[in-house]
Formats: structure tokens, sequence, C-alpha cells
């Protein structure tokens, strides 16, 4: 088995040498959530709903416990209408940018 697991591949800016990707899904106080790791030459889109959906359930007020929140802030690279979709089903609403706007504009300026 290589040092690093069975995930690590190769990144495309590294020019072929492996390494990996730190996910982290914060709640709106910087406080972390949920944390994963995937190969370096994988589309960071694809980790947004699995990164959701890992959320586990938040206790302290009275009622069920919350698991989902009430909205999503990323950038470009986790924008597609796919992604919106799913997220308004699971009740979701997404503050992504669109591919083609500018950086400093919503929802950058949430982070």
């Amino acid at each position: 088995m290589r040092l690093g697991g069975d995930t690590i591949g190769p990144n495309p800016t590294d020019r072929g040498k492996t390494g990996i990707k730190h996910y982290l899904l914060t709640d709106g106080q910087g406080t972390l959530l949920v944390n994963d790791l995937t190969a370096a030459n994988g589309n960071d889109g694809t980790m947004l709903l699995a990164l959701i959906d890992a959320i586990s359930k938040v206790r302290g007020k009275v009622g069920s416990p919350r698991h989902r929140p009430d909205s999503v802030t990323a950038d470009k690279a986790y924008h597609s209408n796919f992604r919106e979709v799913m997220l308004h089903v699971k009740g979701i609403r997404p503050l992504l940018t669109r591919r083609g706007s500018e950086d400093y504009t919503y929802p950058g300026r949430q982070r």
C-alpha cells in the first residue's frame, strides 16, 4: 500500500505528482461540521452533496435535532444546475456563485 492510501491521485497542477484535497464544511461561525479527503485530481463540485449528507445531527434546542443547514454558500467550483436543484429538494437555499461571474460578486462576500 502506498503512503496515503488508495484515494491519493495525481494533482493536475503539480504535473502528475500525487496529492490529496481537504474538504471542510463549517457553519456560519466557522465551527467544523464535516471534513473529508479525496484524490487531488477530482472535481470539487462532486463533493458538495456528499458533504451536506454527512452532517451529523446537531442537538441543543428542544425538538428534533437539526441536520440540514438553511443555506449553503460556495464558490464557482461547486455550482451546477443539478446541485442547485438537489439543494432545493433538500430544503436548502443554494448561494453558489455562478460560473462566468466576477470573483468579487455575491456570495463571495459572505465567506
